[in-house]
């Protein structure tokens, strides 16, 4: 909370400071970073899914005037793919692996993140070729999830593991970066993101008679790092 509080404030300040010029210093841009994501699991969830993932962002951006920008964009990660061996006792969703399931025992999973967001940017220009910004924005991230018992276990825990699927889910988007224009038109950017990925619910369609999963939230905290170019028109 005290991160949107103080990205909030910048950004009125940035409104504020030029708020007789709104739409003067109008600079759409569209451009595209390369993206990596970092979603740590919780312990209860056992590292069952992989954590990092490389991705893109396409976005497009428009100045409202010289402090003040808004962008609308979509993300998309690659999909990764993890093989998790568990034992008696461990967690996975709340639950613990029943005993009897013998070993080897695990799930293999794959996952994805993909989503629209909508960011307001306060802008510091630095130079005449270089300019700072603070992001503050939303997004609608659906993860896209598929597990898969190693070995063809059809408990009613099986069942409600590979049972789960992702669901869209609004997250707050904070984050910091830089543009450094090479030429009038064209440029690079580097961002630093932090996203709510922690608030994203996942869902298991178990039948009736099988005990559901108690923790269906696995991300314990999500960040990006993102280098791209853009282009202004």
């Amino acid at each position: 909370m005290k991160k949107f509080i103080l990205a909030s404030t910048l950004l009125a300040i940035a409104g504020s400071a030029n708020a007789g010029t709104l739409f003067e210093n109008y600079v759409p841009m569209l451009g595209i970073d390369y993206k990596w994501t970092k979603a740590k699991l919780k312990t209860d969830w056992n590292y069952l899914f992989a954590e990092s993932f490389p991705g893109i962002s396409l976005y497009a951006s428009m100045k409202l005037m010289e402090n003040l920008a808004v962008e609308l964009g979509y993300d998309m990660t690659a999909r990764k793919g993890k093989s998790r061996g568990l034992n008696e006792g461990d967690m996975v969703g709340g639950q613990s692996v029943p005993v009897g399931v013998g070993v080897p025992y695990g799930f293999h999973t794959s996952l994805r993140f993909a989503g629209a967001h909508a960011d307001l940017m306060g802008v510091l220009p630095v130079d005449s070729n270089l300019e700072v910004f603070v992001v503050l924005g939303v997004g609608k991230v659906k993860p896209t999830v598929f597990i898969q018992s190693l070995t063809g276990s059809t408990t009613s825990f099986d069942e409600a593991v590979t049972s789960v699927r992702g669901q869209h889910h609004r997250v707050n988007r904070l984050g910091m970066g830089a543009n450094w224009a090479i030429t009038e038109s064209v440029g690079f950017r580097a961002k630093v993101l932090w996203e709510g990925i922690p608030a994203i619910l996942l869902k298991d369609n178990v039948s009736t008679g099988v005990q559901p999963l108690t923790i269906l939230q696995p991300w314990i905290k999500g960040y990006s790092v993102a280098l791209g170019f853009f282009m202004k028109y």
